[in-house]
């Protein structure tokens, strides 16, 4: 008997969409416009080769075995990325950045569904960054409860830089955003 899973390792989606494999549904959508993809582009450029901590775009997470989502972004430490892998482990990810996309209801996967597999597979930091007005918001496990929940350290206007409180060897990681531009309000 076929299962989602199995379904998931062959499937291909049509021209012209992406999709990802959350909560044991596949869920397409047409590919992101330009201007989505500069900012995840640039989040990864901010990161140059031969740092310890390296930055993917359109990763596939395995949060579990019905969830794996492709983040727009995923940061994780070099030595620990699995090059043979199509979908990282969720233990192996620093950061999660997701860019919201254009459309009236897109916003509740990023804000919503993605948060709450975020948060359950205890990945540290989520990082939303949000076109439609021009903001970012950040997000860290709060380990003190007794089961970890994310709260909003902090939240920004695109200009402002984002200390992400993550550190490598060359230092803390800060992602300048001051290239970052918001959607047309066509698009929001």
């Amino acid at each position: 008997m076929t299962t989602m899973s199995d379904l998931w390792e062959s499937f291909e989606p049509p021209d012209g969409f992406r999709a990802e494999y959350v909560g044991g549904r596949i869920i397409m959508q047409a590919n992101p416009t330009t201007l989505h993809d500069a900012i995840a582009r640039n989040i990864t450029r901010q990161i140059p080769d031969g740092r310890a901590l390296e930055a993917w775009q359109e990763r596939g997470i395995e949060l579990h075995a019905d969830s794996r989502p492709r983040a727009d972004v995923v940061i994780a430490r070099s030595e620990d990325i699995p090059m043979t892998a199509r979908d990282w482990p969720a233990q192996i990810v620093q950061v999660v950045v997701e860019v919201v996309p254009g459309g009236r209801d897109a916003w509740k996967d990023d804000f919503l569904m993605k948060r709450s597999a975020y948060e359950e597979a205890r990945i540290p930091r989520y990082l939303i960054v949000d076109p439609r007005g021009g903001s970012w918001h950040l997000l860290e496990l709060d380990y003190s409860q007794t089961t970890p929940v994310y709260e909003e350290t902090d939240k920004g206007a695109f200009g402002k830089p984002i200390a992400l409180g993550v550190s490598d060897d060359v230092g803390e990681l800060v992602l300048q955003t001051d290239t970052w531009r918001p959607y047309p309000s066509s698009q929001r």
